[in-house]
């Protein structure tokens, strides 16, 4: 078959499937790369090889996992974080670490700790020279830390087109607040915060049930797509959707789509989300967590391909997949 009757089929076969964003075939299926537990996880490519990070426990903190492929064998390989932040409560695990490469050629993880003093969930910092570690905590005090707005948790590292970084994350909102997500300029250390946060977007529909959080942005061309997950993680209608924006700072706009939910597979998943999605040289993926048998004892590792329409995101099977625009 030729490559140029192999793409038309393709479009053809694919048209009914891509009048909604986020829509695809009904026999589209993830791929299940780690079955322990390992949620939330994050996913970069340095060097050719993949990295995955994961929320741990008291006795195993950033949890870590490596692979030459998106989709191919996946070995846990311990943990990035072994000795506790001064500033963490002994008995806490770290939650939802995010790492980057800065440009001194260092690796800088963002994580989630609960603080030792007043029990708040905070961000942190921790430096490594690669990107298995191990990562030692940088300064005595959390990077963010907010008693008053019930903490913040879900740390995400941002690059944009000007080379500007910023520090994503979300305030859990206490009583009857909203959880939010913030944007925070950093200088190129990753660890100086320059100026003023910026609100993103809040929890402020029925059906999120008080959560917006685990945010991812990207920069499409005409432009930003925020992955966000809803819900409490522990419900199984736990799921990644996503609002859109011109400019960096919003105003941002939800789609409502359902983009890895429950029902967004041949076969359903329960409580998936925690989502990154990843560019490698092996194309786009969705990575994310989902509970594993009914009773809701691990959250395991997949993966599912991500493609585009219109600057909009389209799941599309986890390996070989025709990139749509």
């Amino acid at each position: 078959m030729t490559q140029r009757l192999y793409a038309v089929l393709v479009g053809v076969l694919l048209a009914p499937f891509l009048t909604v964003p986020g829509a695809h075939g009904a026999a589209l299926a993830p791929k299940l790369l780690l079955e322990r537990d390992f949620p939330d996880p994050e996913v970069n490519q340095f060097d050719g090889r993949y990295y995955a990070y994961a929320t741990g426990s008291h006795a195993t903190r950033a949890p870590i996992a490596t692979s030459l492929s998106a989709t191919g064998e996946w070995a846990f390989i311990g943990e990035a974080l072994p000795e506790r932040p001064a500033w963490m409560d002994e008995r806490a695990g770290v939650w939802a670490p995010d790492v980057f490469r800065r440009s001194d050629g260092k690796y800088l993880m963002y994580f989630t700790g609960r603080r030792a003093s007043d029990k708040t969930m905070c961000i942190g910092a921790a430096l490594a020279d690669n990107p298995i570690g191990p990562f030692t905590s940088v300064g005595k005090e959390p990077l963010v830390c907010k008693p008053e707005e019930g903490g913040d948790i879900d740390p995400a590292s941002f690059v944009d087109d000007d080379d500007r970084r910023y520090l994503l994350y979300k305030s859990n909102g206490p009583g009857d607040q909203p959880s939010i997500v913030w944007l925070q300029e950093v200088a190129d250390d990753g660890v100086t915060l320059v100026g003023e946060r910026k609100e993103l977007l809040r929890s402020d529909r029925p059906e999120e049930n008080d959560v917006v959080e685990a945010p991812v942005l990207i920069r499409r061309p005409s432009q930003y797509v925020l992955f966000y997950s809803i819900k409490s993680y522990t419900n199984s209608e736990y799921q990644t959707t996503y609002a859109t924006a011109s400019a960096l700072t919003g105003p941002y706009s939800k789609s409502g789509v359902k983009l890895i939910a429950r029902k967004t597979f041949d076969k359903p998943l329960d409580g998936p989300g925690g989502a990154d999605m990843t560019a490698g040289t092996d194309g786009e993926h969705a990575f994310f967590h989902a509970w594993l048998g009914r009773a809701q004892a691990l959250r395991a590792f997949y993966v599912v391909g991500l493609d585009w329409k219109d600057d909009l995101p389209v799941l599309a099977p986890p390996a070989g997949h025709t990139r749509l625009g």
